[in-house]
């Protein structure tokens, strides 16, 4: 009988290296972590490297950055109401 997935298989004693296992971790969030939602976004790869360069030139994460220039653009919008 074959298992379908890697848990099934593990238990199982089937477990091979040719499987992938994915794992998702669902634990405990931290204050802060609590009230922030999380967003999967597409970038063209040359806006992405960009990104990637001006992270680095202010000692920022990828993620920072964008959060960053996120709330920039966002104060420079409300300015305007």
């Amino acid at each position: 009988m074959r298992a379908t997935s890697f848990y099934g298989a593990w238990a199982q004693g089937s477990y091979s290296l040719d499987m992938h296992p994915i794992v998702m971790y669902n634990g405990c969030m931290s204050e802060k972590e609590k009230g922030t939602k999380s967003l999967s976004i597409r970038f063209p790869a040359h806006i992405l490297e960009q990104m990637k360069e001006i992270a680095k030139r202010h000692n920022r994460s990828l993620a920072g950055e964008v959060l960053t220039a996120l709330e920039e653009h966002i104060k420079r919008n409300q300015k305007g109401r």
